[in-house]
């Protein structure tokens, strides 16, 4: 197990994903956004880097 690893019990049948549809708030720098722009994404305990599709 290593760093930002979660255990999880395996009767939940996770899945990986590659892709989620998301709605956000740009709370600031809004002309800054546009398609393919990359921001990082805090969901719990996860970090990610994502970039927009749209």
């Amino acid at each position: 197990v290593r760093k930002g690893m979660v255990l999880v019990d395996e009767r939940l049948k996770p899945v990986a994903s590659w892709e989620f549809d998301a709605d956000i708030a740009i709370l600031t720098h809004s002309t800054t956004i546009q398609p393919r722009y990359q921001a990082v994404i805090h969901c719990e305990i996860i970090r990610q880097a994502i970039r927009s599709t749209q």
